[in-house]
């Protein structure tokens, strides 16, 4: 929406943005499912599968945002998880 002109003000902030994104992963850095060799896929937990497709969703949403980001801490946990995000389902 920021890119499409609409006024920063009535917009949330881009920590907000990425906090709810984060916060609506619904799986640890450290649970969360990744894949390294893509041909095993079909041996994953379906659920897995789900958690992890979300994460990698909600990453692409917050992504756009990390350039904004004011609190460093959470700059810090997106970059950490946008470093797993290349294996996320």
């Amino acid at each position: 929406m920021r890119d499409a002109g609409v006024a920063a003000s009535i917009l949330p902030s881009a920590d907000a943005v990425v906090r709810a994104c984060l916060d609506a992963i619904p799986v640890s850095r450290d649970h969360i499912t990744v894949v390294t060799d893509r041909q095993n896929m079909h041996l994953l937990d379906r659920q897995a599968m789900l958690q992890s497709r979300r994460a990698k969703n909600l990453l692409n949403a917050a992504e756009r945002h990390l350039a904004d980001i004011e609190d460093r801490d959470l700059a810090a946990s997106l970059r950490d998880w946008l470093a797993i995000k290349p294996n996320l389902i």
